[in-house]
């Protein structure tokens, strides 16, 4: 019984002892998975320290700074204190968003209805300022700042006149090239800007250049021809080729007849006017018939001169004029003559009769100064103060109570020279004005010599300029100096066979240069009408930077969920699927790396950070409490494991010395 009780205590220690090694293997690969659990959640820590999202700053107008998470909406979208950039693909195409890519189909091509899109609208209070300085149906407006006069252009000057009811928004319209149903020939008025841009109007102007070079070659022939037909004019006796100034010896003899003799050319040459006018089928020119007779006005006003000799002012005198005799009386009012004036001979000479007052007497009486006025009546000699004075050519009177005596004398024969010889070099100079330098008379022109080297030149630039402007036919002598006049070219436009319409353009930028040279050039503003209060001339720049650079390179859609996302952004942008452009100072697109763009950078996530950091610890603490545990556990375990080894050798040791005393006492 000793022996089979020692064996079980020793089977059952035994079993003991495997239990607190399996135990222990056990626990001890607990705390081998507790360090797995710590390496990972260092990992999760150390990842969380690593990790760095790419940011965008954004700008405001006091250039203070903003950051959002990188993404293609975030880059693109208009911000008028940032930078500009696209993104594009392999191909060089711009990546749109679903909305620019529907906005950019709907545009058709042009660049407003674009803008338009975005609330961009490009306005000017131009044409209703304008509105002012018309009547509704028409506008004057001048032809040439040099020139005094206007020209009015109206509605039913142009075809498409019926289409308004106010000339303003015709040209308007004619302007921007938004002519109203314009449908048959859309590029008929393709706008101001298109229209001096185009090839119809290189040709005209480069061809209207060479014609009036030309034509300036042309004119002083002209003028020579009609100076030579201002010499032939005469008096009947005298031409005026022969007037000398510098040979008048003296004023009573051929200075006064040289004068006369150039009032009478004058007189002439107004004949010739009429006659040049009459023929051309043009009207008289005010300006030149007045110019010839300021010139008759300045011999006569210079031919004699006028000193005033005695002046009335008494208030108790009056003029008293007998229409019957047509003598004029200068009496005191209480009918006491002073003078007594009678016009006799041709006006403005007059004859004088009476006496000189030279004062009162002591009752207040005039006291006369004798006069003698001689047998024709042209001159009366009476004393002033003991000096006998002769006056000749009197003439008038003048004024209601103050009077004067008034004596005109031939000029001085230097003044009367100066005078006839400025006489004669304003009608030399002024010939344009006079006469029509183009006046045709019969088959042939009246000053110009179609025979010389300038009028060969002349004539084929004109039939150059008649090809330029796609007119049909030949040109013909009535229409060389007819082609400088836009009007004129427009006329036979319309009358010609195969008139295109071609020049239409043309006319239209001659009609807005006449006003814009009137009223000055419309000023284009873009408004913002989403946000009037901001700068739409800037969000104008921007889609219209962005329209160009699409029309270059086309574009491809990136979906609005791609659009908005970082993760992707930042994957494309480092595995090279996507690159980025930059708009410069000249409004030029120039590639950019993402990594060298001073507005994309990389920002640590604090909070996500802090997360992490507080997990680590939590995670950290329950590892190190288990493994804690386990190593006390271990601890018992083996103390436990020592003392059933003691015992189990113990037990062991008694059982092997039981054994052997039975062996030796049964031996």
């Amino acid at each position: 019984m000793g022996m089979a009780a020692g064996q079980a205590r020793l089977l059952s220690i035994t079993s003991r002892m495997s239990d607190n090694e399996l135990r222990a293997q056990i626990i001890n690969n607990n705390k081998m998975r507790l360090a797995t659990q710590s390496s990972q959640v260092s990992e999760a820590y150390v990842t969380a320290l690593n990790e760095a999202q790419m940011m965008f700053t954004n700008y405001d107008k006091d250039n203070n700074t903003s950051y959002q998470k990188l993404t293609y909406n975030a880059l693109t979208a208009y911000n008028p204190y940032n930078n500009q950039y696209i993104v594009t693909n392999a191909s060089g195409n711009v990546l749109l968003s679903e909305k620019d890519a529907v906005n950019y189909e709907n545009a058709n091509g042009d660049v407003k209805n674009f803008l338009q899109a975005y609330g961009i609208e490009n306005t000017t209070s131009y044409w209703d300022s304008l509105a002012v300085y018309s009547d509704g149906n028409s506008i004057q407006y001048k032809t040439d700042a040099t020139v005094a006069g206007v020209d009015t252009f109206d509605l039913g000057k142009v075809a498409d006149g019926n289409k308004y009811t106010n000339i303003t928004d015709y040209l308007r319209d004619l302007y921007e090239g938004n002519i109203k149903d314009d449908n048959s020939n859309p590029k008929l008025h393709p706008g101001y800007m298109d229209a001096v841009s185009s090839e119809e109007y290189y040709a005209y102007t480069s061809a209207l250049a060479k014609y009036n070079e030309k034509l300036d070659d042309l004119l002083p022939t002209i003028q020579t021809g009609m100076a030579n037909k201002l010499n032939t004019l005469a008096d009947g006796s005298t031409a005026f080729s022969s007037i000398n100034p510098d040979s008048w010896t003296n004023v009573e003899g051929d200075a006064k007849a040289g004068m006369e003799s150039l009032k009478k050319i004058i007189d002439n040459a107004k004949a010739f006017v009429i006659m040049v006018k009459t023929d051309s089928g043009l009207e008289q020119s005010p300006s030149a018939l007045n110019l010839l007779e300021s010139l008759k006005t300045t011999i006569d006003d210079n031919k004699e001169k006028t000193m005033v000799l005695e002046t009335y002012n008494q208030d108790n005198c009056e003029v008293e004029h007998d229409v019957t005799t047509n003598t004029y009386t200068l009496k005191y009012k209480d009918g006491d003559p002073i003078l007594s004036v009678t016009q006799t001979d041709i006006p403005p000479l007059v004859t004088y009769s009476g006496q000189r007052v030279t004062g009162t007497d002591a009752d207040g009486n005039p006291v006369f100064q004798a006069a003698t006025v001689s047998a024709d009546g042209k001159t009366m000699t009476y004393t002033v103060d003991g000096v006998t004075v002769t006056t000749k050519g009197l003439n008038s009177l003048s004024n209601s109570n103050s009077f004067e005596l008034k004596d005109t004398a031939p000029n001085t024969i230097d003044n009367m020279k100066n005078v006839a010889k400025e006489v004669i070099n304003t009608l030399q100079n002024a010939i344009y004005s006079i006469w029509d330098p183009m006046h045709r008379s019969g088959s042939g022109y009246t000053f110009m010599n179609t025979g010389s080297d300038e009028y060969t030149a002349f004539v084929t630039a004109a039939n150059e300029l008649w090809t330029a402007v796609g007119l049909t036919g030949t040109a013909q002598e009535e229409d060389y100096f007819e082609l400088g006049s836009i009007d004129y070219i427009q006329n036979k436009k319309k009358g010609s066979s195969n008139n295109s319409g071609s020049f239409q353009k043309v006319y239209d930028a001659y009609v807005l240069d006449c006003i814009m040279n009137t009223f000055g050039e419309p000023k284009y503003t873009w408004i913002d009408t989403k946000n009037p209060n901001e700068n739409g001339e800037t969000k104008a720049q921007w889609y219209e930077n962005l329209f160009t650079r699409i029309q270059k390179g086309g574009y491809k859609v990136l979906q609005d969920g791609l659009a908005s996302s970082n993760e992707w952004m930042q994957f494309a942008f480092e595995s090279g699927i996507i690159t980025m452009e930059q708009v410069d100072s000249n409004k030029n697109w120039q590639p950019l790396i993402y990594s060298n763009c001073s507005d994309i950078t990389e920002q640590t996530n604090d909070a996500a950070i802090a997360k992490a950091e507080a997990e680590y610890k939590a995670a950290m603490n329950k590892i190190e409490n288990k493994d804690k545990r386990y190593d006390l556990e271990l601890k018992n375990i083996d103390t436990e494991h020592n003392s059933l080894q003691v015992e189990y050798d113990s037990i062991k040791t008694a059982i092997d010395k039981n054994i052997e005393r039975t062996f030796k006492l049964y031996s």
